[in-house]
């Protein structure tokens, strides 16, 4: 059994294929895509708009404060327009040490 953690990034080793639910469509997501597993048990790739289901026989364990730090501070800097992160992630990592993550 595969366990993840709410904020952990993971990165496609192959190419994933995958069905659209509604169109059937096959959607060829590339090797080195990197996705973070949310609160709803999927894997939210990035850049591709694509959301799957963590596999049936998976759970979830805890939060990964890096990943959530990493995700979060991508998302302010590119809405406010900054290219320096890191400062950005330490205090989101730091914040979320402070209370226990």
């Amino acid at each position: 059994m595969s366990s993840y953690k709410i904020g952990q990034i993971i990165e496609l080793t192959c190419d994933k294929i995958l069905r659209h639910d509604i169109t059937e469509k096959e959607i060829i997501i590339p090797k080195g895509t990197k996705g973070i597993i949310g609160g709803d048990k999927a894997i939210h790739y990035f850049n591709c708009n694509v959301i799957e289901e963590i596999p049936v026989n998976s759970e979830i364990e805890s939060y990964d404060s890096n990943g959530l730090s990493v995700y979060l501070s991508s998302i302010i800097a590119r809405n406010l327009d900054c290219d320096d992160v890191s400062y950005i992630k330490e205090i989101i990592e730091s914040a979320f040490d402070a209370i226990g993550f």
